[in-house]
């Protein structure tokens, strides 16, 4: 919070100076402010769906395990959250991609998505790797080095660390479809990844022990993204299906109004 703040505050110190070329004013609008919303509620609601899950999963694995497992949760949970090392390729692509599909040219839209996804899918895929392979660095990161607990640790953080490359694909999702204006349903699909979907991925593979609940909170993003991929084809149409961009042929890149006036 004091980091935010003073950064905040520095920001602000330099840009409101009225000496300075460029600068900002103040300014309100509701319209103005309700857009801002709009566009923002998909990825910033991710934190609060963050939030609620982590409390969700302390209470349920107590409930069910006993209080001996929250150092594993601890080191799993901790395991996930370096995904969120990816959660900026999703954001980054977002003013090119919006200038692409302001300009209606749908070539440039997949080939920015496609490589996005491409490095974010593989960048995931070897940290997935070398978590699964080397488990025990993360689990002494914790701070957990008592025999009773490192063990069931360790299956913890690399049964967790198999949905890491699905986690790196539905944030880059949710990014991608507020740039294409499906506001609405980057929401709904925030809200399936990062509370719904692996709260009850947890609850029903718990049926398994802990290592189950550890297994479907793995294995949650990646059924959070089968089911956006199903919804989008048998809802919204195959003709669109992926990306949700029309199969024809891209429009011209510029677009000219010519106005003939008589004098």
């Amino acid at each position: 919070i004091a980091g935010n703040f003073v950064a905040l505050a520095t920001l602000c110190g330099h840009f409101f100076r009225k000496s300075n070329s460029f600068h900002l004013v103040r300014h309100f609008s509701l319209k103005d402010t309700w857009t801002i919303i709009r566009t923002s509620f998909g990825d910033s609601s991710s934190y609060l769906c963050d939030a609620a899950f982590y409390y969700f999963l302390c209470r349920f694995m107590i409930g069910r395990f006993g209080q001996d497992v929250m150092p594993e949760t601890g080191a799993a949970c901790t395991a996930f959250q370096f995904s969120e090392l990816f959660i900026g390729i999703g954001v980054a692509l977002q003013p090119l991609t919006s200038v692409y599909y302001g300009e209606r040219n749908y070539k440039g839209v997949r080939m920015v998505i496609r490589s996005a996804l491409r490095l974010g899918f593989v960048s995931a895929a070897v940290l997935s790797l070398a978590m699964i392979a080397w488990p025990e660095g993360v689990v002494r990161l914790v701070g957990i080095d008592s025999p009773e607990n490192f063990a069931d640790a360790v299956s913890a953080v690399r049964l967790c660390s198999i949905g890491i490359s699905f986690y790196t694909v539905n944030c880059i999702a949710t990014s991608y479809l507020v740039t294409i204006e499906h506001e609405v349903l980057s929401a709904v699909h925030t809200a399936v990844t990062w509370l719904l979907m692996p709260a009850a991925s947890v609850a029903v593979f718990s049926a398994f022990g802990e290592n189950g609940a550890w297994f479907g909170y793995g294995v949650s993003n990646a059924i959070s993204l089968a089911f956006l991929l199903v919804y989008v084809r048998v809802r919204l149409g195959r003709n669109r299906f992926p990306l949700l961009l029309p199969k024809s042929r891209d429009r011209a890149l510029h677009m000219f109004n010519l106005d003939v006036v008589e004098r």
